[in-house]
């Protein structure tokens, strides 16, 4: 399943200035021909997925593609949502031709057409970095170990960092988390050892990371996260990344939590009576 695009088709001519004209930067709009428009549009399952994606195709160099989809008007806008394969799946976009307007459309049609945000599991140095770089913050959560709760457990706490990163989507923030326990060296240089679930915000650009002490809640987060923005909280410098081992990602499988039988909880109650006395 992917999430949402929206395809502008536009004459050669008006091609990336129309692109530039309606976005803050040319590249954050991926320019297709008909090859990549089947690869990243109609096939593509992972890379757009839980986003909204802004893609342009030069209608003069490709009349097959245009005259399928019904273009004759340029820009024309055409949305794709998750489980768009033909002509007959997608939508015109119809409102103001603004960047603020099609972006408020966008988020929107995510939210109704589904592909759900995907918090990305953060198994080694290269994932990590990979999620990190750029100039937005990566907010990282470690999750307690599998054994202590569950799946179902693991799945709501993935669940309220989904619902944190719906209330600050459009913001520079990109979410993510790690299981307590397999990156150590991680939970120290980030101060994330009073225990989980814990959440930290980097700015690798920058080299700066701050810590959430609040409540692991949505609201919580995003309220967190717009003190960032805002300049409420105070950020701490830092050299580099530690060193992060690569872990086995997480498999979607229950396990069988440790369960004490009373008679044994009694025995052990015992035991200790009885040292305790002597």
């Amino acid at each position: 399943m992917r999430g949402v695009a929206l395809l502008v088709c536009a004459a050669a001519a008006s091609l990336l200035a129309g692109v530039q004209g309606m976005y803050s930067s040319e590249d954050s709009v991926k320019v297709l021909d008909p090859e990549s428009f089947r690869e990243q549009v109609q096939q593509d399952s992972g890379v757009w997925l839980g986003s909204v994606k802004v893609a342009a195709i030069e209608a003069t160099a490709n009349e097959q593609k245009t005259a399928e989809y019904g273009i004759e008007g340029f820009p024309t806008i055409k949305v794709f949502g998750p489980n768009a394969m033909g002509p007959s799946d997608a939508d015109d976009y119809q409102d103001e031709r603004t960047a603020a307007a099609i972006t408020e459309f966008g988020l929107a049609a995510l939210d109704v057409m589904g592909g759900g945000l995907r918090i990305k599991e953060l198994i080694s140095e290269e994932t990590l970095t990979d999620f990190c770089e750029g100039k937005s913050s990566c907010v990282i959560s470690v999750l307690p170990y599998i054994t202590e709760g569950g799946k179902s457990a693991r799945e709501s706490y993935i669940k309220t960092l989904e619902e944190a990163a719906k209330l600050v989507r459009g913001k520079p923030f990109k979410f993510g988390w790690m299981q307590g326990g397999d990156q150590l060296d991680f939970e120290s240089r980030f101060e994330l050892t009073f225990g989980y679930p814990s959440l930290v915000a980097i700015n690798l650009d920058r080299k700066r990371y701050v810590v959430q002490r609040g409540a692991f809640t949505a609201e919580a987060i995003s309220e967190f996260l717009q003190g960032v923005m805002q300049g409420r909280e105070s950020t701490v410098g830092f050299d580099k990344l530690p060193e992060i081992k690569t872990v086995k990602p997480r498999d979607g499988k229950d396990v069988q939590l440790d369960e004490i039988e009373e008679d044994e909880d009694d025995d052990i109650m015992n035991e200790i009576l009885g040292n305790a006395a002597d």
